[in-house]
């Protein structure tokens, strides 16, 4: 690849993602530590939480089983009032590993290789490899 186009796409990353926290053009650290804190709340939820735990866990579940084919109707699931938009990302995960294989069970030993396999898809879709007789811009 060529370098200046690589410096120039890691420089627009840089500003796409820090653009959000500057206030009069300076990083707002107050903003920037609220989002790490809330983020880390949402992230040690996520790992650490059964999702089958809880009256309805198991109904979010097939809701996200259910949208990965189509949007659910009352007979799929308790859930099919909710807004389909929070269970688009799961769905789309749990859509992956259905086709890789890895087991069904939403537990912390199935669902992180299948979410790192997704990551991966999802990079390599946003940054095509290249070979010697394509061009990359």
């Amino acid at each position: 690849m060529d370098p200046v186009y690589m410096r120039s796409l890691v420089n627009s990353l840089k500003s796409y993602i820090i653009s959000p926290f500057l206030f009069r053009d300076r990083i707002n650290k107050i903003l920037v530590l609220l989002f790490i804190l809330v983020n880390s709340i949402v992230f040690f939820n996520a790992v650490f939480h059964y999702p089958k735990a809880g009256y309805d866990g198991y109904s979010h579940l097939e809701y996200i089983r259910e949208l990965a084919v189509r949007l659910p109707i009352k007979g799929d699931t308790r859930e099919f009032f909710s807004p389909p938009l929070p269970y688009f990302f799961p769905s789309r995960v749990y859509r992956i590993c259905h086709h890789t294989e890895i087991n069904e069970e939403w537990n912390g030993l199935s669902i992180e290789p299948c979410l790192l396999s997704f990551l991966l898809a999802l990079i390599l879709s946003l940054f095509p490899c290249c070979n010697s007789r394509t061009n990359c811009r």
